[in-house]
């Protein structure tokens, strides 16, 4: 099955409502009868084109909402269920009485705002009112397609379509993604030591000396200690043991420590911690897709992240491709380059950049954008990608001794995930 030319919106409303006029005077066959409803700042009554579509008796109308993906300053914008609700109730003072009501829009499908029309609809033709759709590209596209001439219209027509044309998107098609990295969110108490606590603390610190060298499974730290004890007549237990001048069962030194978690002394490890944080890197690919009618040569995809990350990179390669490896994609600072060797696109063809790594910023629910500029022979376009973060947290929580009532509280801290294992080299 050949794949068919993706086809774009227009840019503007104008030639949106043009486009809308003649397809639905295709759909509706009355193609010399549709019209448009009033000049612009004049009362449309909710309806900017109408006709009697052919075998009907009652007029229909189209209510065109032709909006751009991105507001001024970057906000992503949409179509709403206040939007319908005003249109609908304006539609219902145009004269004559409706028979339907079209919502045509530039926006791409979104399921629950076809649902709301769907029971809106139903709910319209119980009280006898005129029936309501909403049509968004998906169906413009599909229907440009099955109309011969309003597609050769459409597509050569230089104001809609240009020769040469490029998508640009994540590697699923998709201009938008949503991750949702996992966090800890600790609840910490701040709160004085009782005195039991403090006792048996003490008798645990003193039993985990005496247990030091019984636990511990390396044969050479055994011998080390067994040495300090003939050398020093039990270090551990008969002499001080100083930190920075200060010895560790002093009055001193424990009030030094606060604030300290609450946990369970019961043995000292000098084993190496092989625990790392999990900053929940996400993994992502740019991809150019020709679709438009010509080649799109010697080009090149600039582009600059914004928003709530901490940092972005491109991974690295394994060892054994070092030799082999063709780097086509840079990252610098928050600035990027993709410059395949292959420097051509054929129609219909694509090209996907190396994975990016993004590191989100911790525990903040925000937007990452991406500002991309595709730079070509006789040929340049710009626009948008987003990811949207929307972090999820694991619930955890701490004690912290303090020394004084003034500092006992309570708080929340947030943490990256501590995960068990390994390094490995990149083979």
């Amino acid at each position: 099955m050949i794949s068919q030319v993706r086809i774009y919106p227009p840019q503007n409303w104008q030639d949106f409502e043009h486009l809308t006029l003649r397809l639905w005077g295709e759909i509706w066959r009355v193609q010399d009868e549709i019209e448009f409803n009033a000049e612009v700042g004049s009362s449309q009554k909710g309806v900017d084109i109408y006709c009697i579509p052919k075998n009907e008796k009652r007029y229909f109308g189209i209510q065109c909402k032709n909006k751009k993906l991105f507001c001024k300053y970057g906000k992503h914008n949409k179509l709403s269920v206040d939007t319908i609700d005003q249109e609908i109730e304006k539609a219902k003072s145009f004269r004559p009485k409706l028979e339907k009501l079209i919502i045509a829009t530039s926006f791409g499908k979104d399921s629950k705002l076809e649902e709301y029309v769907r029971e809106l609809n139903l709910l319209h033709i119980r009280n006898g009112e005129f029936k309501i759709q909403i049509c968004f590209w998906d169906y413009f596209s599909r229907k440009i397609s099955e109309y011969e001439n309003i597609y050769n219209w459409y597509l050569k027509n230089q104001n809609f379509q240009k020769t040469k044309t490029a998508f640009v998107s994540f590697e699923n098609n998709e201009t938008e993604l949503s991750y949702s990295p996992e966090y800890i969110k600790c609840h910490v108490t701040y709160r004085l030591q009782t005195d039991d606590e403090k006792l048996e603390e003490k008798l645990a610190i003193q039993k985990a000396f005496e247990n030091f060298d019984k636990e511990n499974r390396f044969g050479f730290i055994v011998r080390l200690l067994t040495f300090f004890k003939n050398k020093s007549d039990n270090i551990l237990t008969n002499n001080k043991v100083l930190i920075n001048g200060i010895d560790i069962r002093s009055e001193q030194y424990i009030e030094s420590t606060y604030p300290r978690k609450k946990h369970e002394i019961n043995h000292f490890s000098i084993l190496p911690n092989n625990s790392f944080k999990d900053k929940q890197e996400y993994s992502i690919k740019l991809k150019i897709e020709n679709v438009g009618q010509s080649v799109i040569e010697d080009f090149k995809l600039e582009f600059n992240f914004e928003g709530d990350y901490e940092e972005i990179r491109v991974i690295s390669p394994k060892i054994s491709e070092i030799n082999n490896y063709n780097a086509s994609t840079w990252i610098n600072d928050k600035f990027g380059l993709f410059e395949p060797d292959k420097n051509f696109i054929v129609q219909k063809d694509f090209v996907v950049s190396k994975n990016i790594i993004v590191t989100p910023k911790l525990a903040v629910e925000g937007i990452i954008v991406i500002k991309w500029r595709l730079l070509a022979r006789d040929y340049n376009d710009d626009g948008e990608l987003r990811i949207n973060i929307n972090p999820k947290f694991i619930e955890t929580q701490k004690t912290m001794y303090v020394l004084k009532t003034s500092d006992c509280k309570t708080e929340t801290e947030f943490g990256h995930k501590m995960l068990e294992g390994r390094y490995y080299l990149n083979l």
